[in-house]
């Protein structure tokens, strides 16, 4: 067993080279059998390396007359959440996640202003209108309100701090306090729909101040 564990890390180890060397999304590996000739190791050895490899997200196994192992297509879903579920194992606190925030979130607004499109802007003003919608329903505004701050951070048009802060924002939702969300429902209603006004009109000094305000105020209503 402790051989087979060795050669499965070694091929491990030869597709996760080959892999940040450059192969791209959706390149074709080979099928079990071939990888097992290729790597001169057995089927299974093939097998706990391949799964492995799955876990981590490099590739995808594919079944049928096409089939076998390939390089994953990119997912940032995927991707914030194995930073969240990291997040969770190393048991973050509260305090981290909302100074990390508020490092983070005002120059993603900031950006935001500089960079969102027409298309981006309704995204956010949409959301701020289900807010309202749902400001009697803890669980759902919660929803929509995590939304439009992600909505910010995926305007920016920057993918790894889009993941960055999905995954806090992930990490956060374990930590909130349901009762308080009807309380300051229509703070964060309106710090939203500033925020909105702000990103439309291209102002990015003012949607900074505005996240940078609409964090603290969000901070003290929740555990440290």
């Amino acid at each position: 067993m402790d051989g087979t564990r060795t050669a499965s890390k070694q091929v491990i180890e030869q597709i996760r080279r080959e892999f940040f060397n450059g192969m791209e999304p959706g390149t074709p590996l080979g099928t079990e059998g071939e990888l097992a000739e290729q790597f001169n190791v057995s089927r299974i050895t093939v097998r706990d390396a391949v799964r492995s490899l799955e876990a981590m997200g490099i590739v995808e196994v594919r079944v049928g007359a096409r089939g076998g192992v390939r390089i994953a297509q990119s997912d940032l879903t995927v991707f914030s959440d194995a930073l969240a579920v990291q997040a969770h194992l190393l048991g973050v606190e509260w305090s981290e996640i909302t100074e990390a925030m508020r490092l983070i979130e005002p120059q993603a607004a900031r950006l935001a202003a500089e960079r969102a499109e027409e298309s981006d802007i309704a995204r956010l003003e949409e959301l701020v209108e289900a807010q309202r919608a749902a400001k009697h329903d803890p669980e759902t505004f919660r929803v929509f309100a995590a939304d439009f701050h992600s909505a910010i951070a995926e305007s920016t048009g920057n993918r790894p701090l889009y993941v960055a802060l999905k995954a806090l924002r992930t990490s956060e939702e374990r930590l909130l306090i349901p009762s308080a969300v009807p309380r300051i429902a229509d703070e964060v209603i309106a710090s939203h729909a500033e925020l909105c006004e702000a990103i439309r009109a291209a102002d990015a000094d003012e949607a900074e101040r505005l996240m940078t305000e609409h964090l603290r105020a969000d901070a003290e209503d929740q555990p440290r």
